[in-house]
């Protein structure tokens, strides 16, 4: 597997509407993601706190979509 076929997980939510917002505007800037933990989150709310919603990007847009979930903040 190459650096470019990696998954890492780029942010950790407890919300799942906010997981949805993000992952739209990463989308939107051309770089493909997706989220895991949704499953879990939502039925069982205990797991929601410590991270159960995931969002993934590949490795090699990393550095971009820091920089993308960065400014949302401002």
């Amino acid at each position: 597997m190459s650096d470019a076929d990696r998954t890492i997980v780029i942010k950790n939510y407890d919300n799942l509407a906010l997981t949805h917002y993000e992952k739209s505007v990463i989308e939107d800037a051309g770089i493909d993601c997706f989220i895991s933990g949704d499953n879990m989150a939502q039925p069982f709310t205990m797991f929601a706190p410590i991270g159960g919603i995931k969002l993934h990007i590949y490795e090699k847009d990393a550095e971009k979509a820091l920089e993308i979930l960065n400014s949302l903040g401002k």
